[in-house]
């Protein structure tokens, strides 16, 4: 037997009514998508090292660890979809403060796409690092790592630092969101902003970037109003 579109199908039908006459379709379709994630993965490319984007006078300053480190305690930081990525997306960095010691973070990959982003910079607020890993998120203060927030918009394609109301602005594939102001309001969420989004500048209160627009199949402008999260100009809505 030949394996099918409706292999999903047939696979539900063996779980609830098991037989022998079942495995080797069963394995010769597993083998088959096995191939096909390994030929997927493939076309990612193997991982550099991310540009360190630390201003001056934040407190810290970070380093991407070429080598495991030996016999030091590690901070590992894993966001909900960890494990998604290759075991090799890992990064760890060497955070050093200037007025303290300095801790190891190994920060687990997001997503296995191409599109993630992946950097570490100085956050919109003093003391605070900033690192993406294949589009998984995390905002950590460098002198209290333990109360790092991940960052709620996966996989991140796109980032922009806002100084003014010290926040981050991260876009995904379809959506644009903001951390909230620390002790402050919550983050409006801009949906349905595209595919393939990129951010530039905030300007008069709005979010101003590119998104791709399949239907008119050609990149258009994006803005986003900074305090609402309404789209005012964007990608062609969905019907």
């Amino acid at each position: 037997m030949t394996p099918s579109l409706g292999f999903e199908l047939y696979a539900m039908a063996a779980l609830e009514h098991p037989s022998p006459s079942y495995t080797p379709v069963l394995c010769g379709v597993l083998d088959q998508r096995r191939d096909d994630m390994d030929r997927d993965c493939a076309l990612i490319d193997a991982p550099e090292s991310p540009e360190v984007l630390i201003d001056a006078d934040v407190g810290f300053d970070a380093e991407v660890l070429a080598e495991h480190p030996r016999h030091e305690r590690v901070l590992t930081f894993a966001g909900r979809d960890a494990g998604m990525a290759r075991s090799e997306d890992t990064l760890e960095l060497r955070v050093a403060l200037a007025d303290g010691p300095s801790w190891i973070g190994r920060f687990e990959g997001g997503y296995p796409s191409p599109a993630a982003l992946t950097t570490v910079r100085s956050g919109p607020g003093f003391g605070q690092l900033l690192v993406v890993n294949r589009g998984a998120g995390f905002l950590v203060p460098a002198a209290d790592p333990a109360a790092a927030v991940e960052l709620d918009v996966g996989p991140i394609v796109a980032l922009l630092l806002d100084a003014g109301s010290a926040r981050v602005l991260v876009a995904d594939f379809t959506r644009v969101a903001r951390t909230p102001r620390p002790g402050g309001d919550g983050a409006p969420t801009s949906d349905g902003t595209g595919s393939s989004c990129t951010l530039h500048d905030v300007t008069d209160g709005l979010i101003r970037g590119r998104v791709w627009d399949a239907p008119r199949d050609q990149l258009v402008a994006l803005e986003v109003d900074l305090a609402t999260g309404r789209v005012l100009r964007g990608a062609t809505p969905c019907p």
